[in-house]
């Protein structure tokens, strides 16, 4: 049980560090509108963007591998579920 606590808990804060990132890299690289479209041909490129983009990518990457292996997983065991045998009661 504790391993699917860690599990979840590892998901929620991969999700919600992505989606923090996300917001603030939208806030403050490319807000919308005009004032955004003009600011954001000169705050794209700087470091903290750079950061924000490269913090998105690794994020992303590390929330689809948990769902991919935690799907692989169910079907795994759904396909081919494990059931050690039991010795022989004498």
């Amino acid at each position: 049980m504790e391993a699917i606590y860690k599990a979840v808990l590892t998901a929620f804060i991969a999700y919600s560090s992505h989606y923090s990132v996300v917001k603030l890299y939208d806030h403050l690289c490319v807000p919308d509108g005009i004032r955004g479209f003009v600011t954001g041909i000169f705050t794209t490129g700087s470091p903290i963007c750079s950061i924000g983009v490269n913090m998105i990518s690794g994020t992303q990457v590390t929330y689809s591998s948990m769902l991919l292996t935690t799907i692989t997983r169910l079907v795994v065991d759904l396909v081919s579920p494990f059931t050690p045998e039991k010795p022989p009661v004498n």
